[in-house]
Order: structure tokens, then C-alpha cells, then sequence
């Protein structure tokens, strides 16, 4: 199953694979794909590994990487990945 989650401006839609942790897969696999909903185009169809994928701003989604451990300094792993031209950016 997966979620869908418009953009803010509604130009594309978010559509994330929805698969809980298990006690076999505490950490499950993220698939997800962004479509442009005018021309009905995928844009970006990814899999990252253990994440969580959502809306930074009209053009951005982030992904957080789901690290096997914990750094000791608390830092976030994950980029952020412009829609159209697949470009990733640091989080930093």
C-alpha cells in the first residue's frame, strides 16, 4: 500500500510506500515516486532503503535516512531532492 501527499502548491503528488515495521523488518525499504499531475509524468521513482520521504516546499522533498545506529551527535542523515531535475542538497 502506499500514502499520496500533494504538493503544497498541488502540482505534484508524493506517493510513498506505506509498509510498517515488523519484528522481521524493523526497518523496512521506502519506494517512492513523485508525479507531475498535469502531464501525469513520473519525475522521480526512488529507493532510498530505510526512510521517510515528505513535502520541503514546492519543488523539494526531503528524505531522512533511517541510520542502522544512532550517530553519537544526533545528526540527521538525508538529502533533499529537487523534483524536476533530481539534484540532491545536503540537509546541512
Amino acid at each position: 500500500p502506499y500514502t499520496t501527499h500533494f504538493s503544497p502548491d498541488s502540482t505534484f503528488v508524493l506517493a510513498a510506500s506505506a509498509i510498517r515495521p515488523t519484528t522481521q523488518t524493523p526497518n523496512p525499504s521506502l519506494h517512492f515516486v513523485v508525479v507531475e499531475m498535469e502531464t501525469a509524468l513520473v519525475l522521480q521513482d526512488s529507493k532510498p532503503g530505510p526512510a521517510r520521504v515528505e513535502w520541503f516546499d514546492e519543488l523539494r522533498v526531503r528524505v531522512l535516512l533511517t541510520p542502522g545506529m544512532v550517530p553519537v551527535d544526533g545528526a540527521v542523515s538525508g538529502y533533499l531532492l529537487e523534483v524536476r531535475s533530481g539534484e540532491r542538497a545536503s540537509l546541512e
